[in-house]
């Protein structure tokens, strides 16, 4: 039995032996099959081969030939989009500079010191300033100087056909320039046609006016004394014709007719509009005519008026204007006792102060500060 047991036993040994050889020879062509499979992935993946922890090894150095391709493409991308960009960038400056050639010739134009020298420039200049009456009127001036009579005509036709009809104020720059030129160039009856054409397309009064301020200027007192007459039929109750006819007459070789056009007027405009009138009346008597009368229509008001402390400055005024030194200081006495509120005493006082101050003593200054003293105490609870 013992001898039976140890063949089983050696048996058993051979069989695991061969066993054992068996697998080795599969382990080592399992490692030779691992061997060549890492040095193939080696060889595609770019990595050394080294048997280190039974790992693959370590990483060589990348591949990086697709990796630059990207970023050769990335570079170029970005390359033409800066050229993009800079292409912009210059033609925008380009676009800049050109607009500001054009404001700088504009602005040449414009600038009162430098007139344009042909009318190529001007009509360059009113097509970017369609409503600019200041252009227009220089444009006609222009034809003007170079005896182009119906040229600066013309040119006064398109500019009402062109300045826009909001620009009310541009449209009768224009119109008057006409009857300016139609004043020196033109005859009486030109002169009229276009003022009653003016006439129905702006302000009746206003145009009157400035036809007024035309006849004034050629210096022509009979032409000018018949339109008057014609104004104060038309608008006889408006305040600043009188007034104009009135200073009229102050200039004129009979200053005294000045009184004449007052009492008409008083009949003509209404009630609210005398001390308007009256107060105006006497400052151009002040200036032009007659101081004792201005005087004279200054003291009617104030007295009727007594409230009404704008009249008792301008009165004060006319007086120390024309040299009535005491006579203003009259008045400012007057004025400070009369019933005030604290900034109007403060007014008087005041113009009471520098004129003691300009034409008083020492002791007249005191003595208005004084006064000043004593008011402020009288009226402190008031």
């Amino acid at each position: 039995e013992e001898e039976e047991e140890d063949e089983e036993e050696s048996e058993e040994e051979e069989e695991t032996a061969a066993k054992t050889k068996t697998m080795e020879v599969e382990e080592d062509d399992e490692e030779m099959e691992d061997d060549e499979m890492t040095a193939k992935l080696a060889a595609a993946k770019g990595t050394a081969f080294e048997w280190d922890d039974f790992g693959y090894g370590k990483t060589a150095e990348p591949d990086d030939s697709e990796d630059e391709d990207d970023e050769d493409d990335d570079e170029a991308a970005a390359d033409d989009a800066n050229s993009k960009s800079k292409e912009k960038r210059r033609k925008k400056k380009e676009k800049e500079r050109k607009d500001q050639v054009v404001k700088d010739k504009e602005a040449k134009l414009l600038d009162a010191t430098h007139t344009p020298e042909t009318a190529e420039e001007f009509e360059r200049l009113t097509l970017s300033s369609p409503s600019s009456s200041y252009i227009w009127i220089k444009y006609m001036a222009f034809h003007l100087e170079l005896t182009e009579i119906d040229k600066a005509r013309e040119v006064a036709e398109r500019a009402l056909k062109t300045i826009n009809f909001r620009e009310e104020q541009e449209k009768f720059n224009v119109w008057v320039a006409r009857l300016n030129l139609e004043n020196l160039y033109g005859s009486k009856e030109t002169v009229m046609g276009k003022f009653e054409e003016a006439c129905k397309l702006n302000d009746a009064k206003k145009m009157h006016l400035q036809l007024l301020s035309i006849f004034e200027k050629n210096n022509e007192p009979q032409i000018t004394e018949h339109f008057f007459k014609t104004l104060t039929r038309k608008f006889r109750a408006s305040c600043k014709v009188w007034l104009r006819y009135g200073q009229f007459k102050l200039g004129g070789q009979h200053p005294e007719a000045g009184q004449r056009v007052l009492d008409r007027a008083l009949e003509a405009i209404p009630k609210r509009k005398h001390v308007k009138l009256i107060s105006k009346f006497a400052m151009m008597e002040y200036k032009s005519g007659s101081a004792e009368r201005g005087r004279t229509l200054m003291e009617g008001v104030v007295s009727s008026y007594p409230k009404r402390i704008d009249l008792w400055s301008v009165f004060i005024e006319m007086e120390n204007k024309s040299g009535n030194i005491e006579g203003a200081r009259r008045l400012c006495q007057r004025a400070v006792t009369l019933r005030l509120r604290a900034r109007q005493a403060k007014l008087f006082f005041k113009r009471w102060l520098q004129l003691e101050m300009a034409s008083g003593t020492e002791e007249s200054v005191d003595a208005v500060k004084e006064q000043a003293r004593k008011w402020v105490e009288d009226n402190a609870t008031a």
